[in-house]
This record gives structure tokens, sequence and C-alpha cells, in this order.
């Protein structure tokens, strides 16, 4: 596998041929509930929501959308890192496996977040 090997969207080759039960099959049973809610919240008529609820809405967003990169995204990159992966893949380094291969805006501020 090399970094154009990256998946972008759909479910990826190794988690979609995940045995049952396995770690592999639960994470991807996760990332699967996820896309779908958010598959649902992106179809709701926002137009239609209250000034209010929109505001509160919004910011609940960004606070899951933070929450879910400092919770799972950063996780998963340190745990690649942990493993030599980006090398593997043919990145320079994990920064590089985070701009290049995962499309992060500036990944040297990222993985110092990290």
């Amino acid at each position: 596998m090399n970094s154009k090997d990256l998946g972008t969207g759909g479910a990826p080759w190794a988690l979609a041929s995940a045995a049952a039960g396995s770690a592999d099959a639960v994470v991807a049973e996760k990332l699967s509930r996820l896309a779908a809610v958010l598959d649902e919240l992106a179809a709701v008529d926002v137009s239609l929501v209250s000034d209010a609820a929109l505001v509160e809405a919004t910011v609940e967003a960004e606070r899951l959308a933070l929450r879910t990169a400092g919770a799972v995204t950063d996780r998963l990159i340190v745990e690649a890192s942990d493993r030599d992966l980006p090398r593997a893949l043919g990145f320079r380094d994990v920064r590089n496996f985070m701009g290049q291969g995962l499309h992060i805006g500036d990944p040297a501020a990222r993985h110092r977040v990290i």
C-alpha cells in the first residue's frame, strides 16, 4: 500500500472486510453509525429552525466536531504514528501523512496539539 491507496469516503477496504466481532469490525460499525447520523443531520431543512435553536445547534455542532477530532481522529493518528504507518505508506513523516494523506490543513499545528 502507498499514499495513493488511501481511501476518500465510503467504507475503507480493511474496515469493509473486517471479521465480525473483531476490533476492526467494531470501529467499522461505529464509523458507519456516525456517518449515517451525519447524513441524516445534513438532510434536515435548517431554514425552518428558529434563530435561537440555530445558534445553539451551530455551537453544539462545532463542539462535536472538535470532540470528534480530539477523541477519535487524533487518537487514530497517534496510533498510526506509533506503528510507523505514515512511513510504511510512503509519507516522509506523520505531518506529511496528515497534510498530504488526510488533507488536514496546517498539519504542523495539528501535530503540536496532538
